[in-house]
This record gives C-alpha cells, sequence and structure tokens, in this order.
C-alpha cells in the first residue's frame, strides 16, 4: 500500500525554500504529501480536512486540481510515510466539492460535503478502515443565491452532530448563515434553520466548534457585514441552552468601526466559550491586522481579559485569519493558529504561526512559527490532534515546484507538558462520580466523572421524585476523565440527583440549586 516513502524537505536545499526564521521547537521535519496517480497538483480545504483515529492513523483529504479532479484521501501512521491517495466517491450521488471531516471520540469519520449539480449538502459517515458506513445523507437542497460557503461541522460528546455554512458569495451577494444538526449519527438531519438575520446584508463563516464540550449550551459565531465600502464587518453570534434546537435572537459581540473577521468559537469541557478572530482599524488596514481573544464564562454576557477584544495573541505585525482553534481534553491545551504576514512587504512570504494556553485562556505562550517557506504564500491550513496531545499541520504551497501547481505539506509537535496532563491522561482505575462544583449552585456546575474501561454512558439529573430532568451525557465514551456543565436555567430551587451508568456500573451524588 505505501508507495511513497516521502522526502524530508530540509530547509536551505533549494532557493526557493530558504530558511528565515525557523520553526518553533517542539516541530518536526516537513513532508510533502503523495499525489494521486497522475496528478501533478493538489489543494487542502478551508477549515478541516484532516483527523487522527484512536490508533493514530492520520487522515488527509485533498482536492486534485488536474483533469478529472475529485477528492482524495491518504493516511499514515507515523505522519512520515503516507498511503497512495484513494479517490472519496460516495456510492449514492456523484460529484462533490467543499468537503469537511471531523473524528468522533467512537472512532467514526463524518464527512459534508456540496454536490454541485443539482445544488446541494449531503453527509457520509466512514469507520477507521476508511469504509463508507452511510452513504449520502441529504442536509439542506436549493440554497440561496445557488451556493453553499463556509461549511463548518463538528460534533459534541453527546453524538450530536452540527453542522453550519452561509448561502450565497459574501464578497458580492446577500449571504445569510444556517444550521443544522443529528442526533442519530448522521441518520437524519433537522430541517435547516436560519441563525443569522434575514437583514438585507451579507453574515457569512459561520463557526462553533463543541468537540470537548458535553453538555447543552452552544454558541454559533460569525462576521456580518456593516458596509462594503469602506470594508467593515462587525461579529454576531447567537445561543442554544438546548443542545441546537432552537437558537437565541442575534447578538453583536463588538459592534466597532473596526474590521472584524472570521470569529473560531470553541467551548471548553468546563463550559467556557473561547473566542479568537482578526480585526483591524480604518485608519491602517494593513498594518494594523491583528490577532485577539476573549472567553466568556456567563454564556456570552460578558467577556474578559478585554469586554472590546483588546488583548493581542498574536506578534505586533500583520496576522490574519485564526483558524484551527481547538481545546485538547488530554493535555488541557488551547490552540489556534493563523497567517503571519509581518515578512510580506519587505518580499518575504506568509507564514503559519501558532500560541497555546493552558490554563483555559487567561494566559498564553509567545507565538511559534511553523512554517518557513522562503516567498511562498502558505495557505488552507488545518490541524489534527494525535492521542497523546501531538499536534499535526498541513498546509498548501502554491507554486511549487512549478508556477501554477500546489503542493500540501505536513509536520507534527510534540506535546505541551501540562500541570493537569499526567491525572488526564493515564488509565482510570475505577468508576467514579464526582461531587458537582460549585455547590450548592446557580445557574450552572460542573460534573466530572471517570471511566475506567470503554462503553456506553448516561449521565442523567433527576429531581426529587425520581423523574429524569435532563440527560447531559449519552453514548459511547473511551475511558478517561470527562467534565460536563449543567445548565439549570428554567429549574425550581432545591434538591436534585445525577446519576452515572455505564459497563453494568452506577454512582448517584446529591446537589443543591439555589434560588
Amino acid at each position: 500500500m505505501y508507495r511513497y516513502l516521502l522526502i524530508v524537505l530540509v530547509s536551505g536545499l533549494m532557493s526557493v525554500v530558504s530558511g528565515q526564521h525557523g520553526v518553533g521547537a517542539g516541530w518536526g521535519d516537513r513532508v510533502e504529501l503523495p499525489l494521486p496517480q497522475g496528478s501533478n497538483s493538489v489543494r487542502g480545504f478551508l477549515y478541516k480536512n484532516s483527523v487522527a483515529f484512536s490508533n493514530n492513523k492520520r487522515v488527509i483529504f485533498m482536492n486534485n486540481e488536474d483533469t478529472g479532479g475529485g477528492i482524495y484521501y491518504t493516511y499514515s501512521y507515523d505522519g512520515k510515510t503516507w498511503s497512495d491517495p484513494v479517490q472519496f466517491k460516495p456510492v449514492n450521488v456523484p460529484g462533490i466539492n467543499s468537503t469537511k471531516i471531523y473524528r468522533d471520540n467512537r472512532d467514526r469519520l463524518h464527512v459534508v460535503w456540496a454536490r454541485p449539480k443539482p445544488k446541494a449538502l449531503y453527509y457520509t459517515q466512514m469507520d477507521s478502515a476508511l469504509n463508507v458506513v452511510i452513504d449520502s445523507m441529504r442536509i439542506a437542497s436549493s440554497p440561496r443565491n445557488n451556493s453553499y460557503n463556509g461549511v463548518y461541522l463538528t460534533a459534541d460528546l453527546n453524538d450530536r452532530l452540527h453542522v453550519m455554512w452561509h448561502e450565497g458569495d459574501s464578497k458580492t451577494e446577500i449571504t445569510e448563515c444556517y444550521y443544522s444538526r443529528s442526533t442519530d449519527s448522521g441518520e437524519s438531519w433537522s430541517a435547516p434553520q436560519l441563525i443569522s438575520k434575514d437583514d438585507g446584508k451579507a453574515s457569512a463563516f459561520p463557526r462553533g466548534q463543541f468537540g470537548a464540550y458535553g453538555g447543552d449550551s452552544l454558541m454559533i459565531a460569525w462576521r456580518d457585514n456593516v458596509s462594503f465600502s469602506p470594508e467593515n464587518w462587525d461579529l454576531h453570534f447567537v445561543t442554544s441552552t438546548d443542545g441546537g434546537v432552537s437558537w437565541s435572537e442575534v447578538t453583536n459581540l463588538n459592534s466597532s468601526s473596526d474590521f472584524q473577521g472570521d470569529p473560531d468559537v470553541v467551548v471548553d469541557p468546563g463550559g467556557r466559550i473561547h473566542m479568537v478572530y482578526h480585526q483591524y482599524p480604518q485608519s491602517d488596514p494593513y498594518n494594523g491586522m491583528r490577532i485577539v481573544y476573549g472567553y466568556s464564562d456567563d454564556f456570552g454576557k460578558s467577556w474578559k481579559p478585554s469586554p472590546q477584544f483588546k488583548n493581542v495573541i498574536s506578534d505586533d505585525s500583520r496576522s490574519e485569519l485564526a483558524e484551527g482553534t481547538h481545546y485538547q481534553i488530554s493535555t488541557g491545551t488551547l490552540w489556534t493558529f493563523w497567517k503571519d504576514e509581518s515578512e510580506r512587504k519587505g518580499g518575504g512570504g506568509i507564514n503559519i504561526k501558532a500560541a497555546f494556553s493552558t490554563d483555559r485562556g487567561e494566559s498564553w505562550s509567545t507565538p511559534e512559527y511553523i512554517t518557513d517557506f522562503g516567498n511562498s504564500p502558505i495557505g488552507f491550513k488545518a490541524i489534527l490532534v494525535l492521542p497523546d496531545g501531538s499536534v499535526g499541520l498541513n498546509y498548501e504551497v502554491p507554486n511549487y515546484p512549478d508556477s501554477g501547481l500546489y503542493r500540501i505539506f505536513y509536520r507534527e509537535r510534540t506535546p505541551v507538558v501540562t500541570a493537569i496532563k499526567e491525572p488526564d491522561v493515564r488509565q482510570p482505575r475505577s468508576f467514579t462520580l464526582a461531587q458537582n462544583s460549585p455547590n450548592p449552585f446557580n445557574p450552572s456546575t460542573v460534573l466530572s466523572f471517570t471511566l475506567k474501561r470503554a462503553g456506553e454512558v448516561r449521565l442523567s439529573v433527576y429531581d426529587v421524585r425520581g423523574r429524569r430532568i435532563k440527560t447531559l451525557v449519552r453514548g459511547w465514551k473511551n475511558a478517561g476523565v470527562y467534565r460536563v456543565t449543567f445548565e439549570a436555567g428554567g429549574l425550581a430551587a432545591g434538591v436534585y440527583y445525577y446519576r452515572l451508568v455505564s459497563g453494568g456500573e452506577s454512582m448517584v451524588k446529591k446537589m443543591i440549586l439555589l434560588p
């Protein structure tokens, strides 16, 4: 199967890739991914084209740019030697584009893709051997303005799938944002729901990542056009308290004359909402572009450390397009990635940088370079996370090795060592359900539990009469440590019980909701 033993390109080997600044400590060598048979050019995808399974199998999807086209994937068990690319071809529906992938904690690979004719959005599921398990389930059809764009796919720890997108071209048309979810592993999907304001203005690139979270309190944010001349966008968001069944009215995050673009939203295991985006002042749109960050513990009512998002986490130089923001449960590390264009005016290239936080966003590391490719404008970056907390990033390089061609490269970073890593990654020796914290509480509290082996899990809340009020966790979970936020909005003050059941074992704890 492995025909390509890829050559690791060494900085300085060729003038086109001559080194300038190196890469950050912990990042390994870059590896060029193989091409589909007969192809000379491949490209990546916006947001998410790579995953890693629990057995360390890394998978990357790519777009064949040569005659015949098509979506292909390659895989590797070590990040260095990659398989011959295989074409991804759903059986029931021919012709695909805009592919997004996501691997859940049951090692299922979820794939969302668009069909060009007739226009529709579809879902396919594959197993870890990359066999198609569910083929071509339709999510949406007949898009507004005749196209699907900015498609984003995520799942939560309750085995719910969430897809969001905008319809139309945000550069030339009035676009709106939509959402759909599945609660039966992709077999069926809710009717597409408009989540942006239908106000004659462009709304685009909705995002919300819930892969580290097991509660029902969700947020999706996007950029919303204020004017095209001068170009100005604000950020809007909606929230859900029922896992995506319904969504709130739209909130303007931080109305400003500054351009605010493409927010990346992550909900961590404790329910904290993290937001990263790029902004620049109208007075200096080129040199003033920076990556900013904020978090909210009250569902978006307030943001820290700066309500106006003045907390810059990039270097003091032109930076844009934050993507790949991810919370690693195994290490407690929050990552984000962006394009660094500080060398562009001097004839240099566009590189990728990253920063991480090990204290849920309270502080951030010094940004580190991931790429060093001379004057090439690196693009379409996407990450995967390995079981031990290592991070893998793939990105495309244009005009390489010749003008008009593209290649995809990959490199990995060793895990960030944090104080909470050891208790989180060791194999639990017992089945435990911790006392909720805080207790008593109002309006929310965190429930923690450990599983000594993988299996079906259910965590539910009951009133004093034994009636089930809410199921917080339901589905297959690997052995490990889990934290879930319980939102008690709408419940009467008093005593409640929560019960954990898995593998023939169960535990019950009492908690008190204050008035």
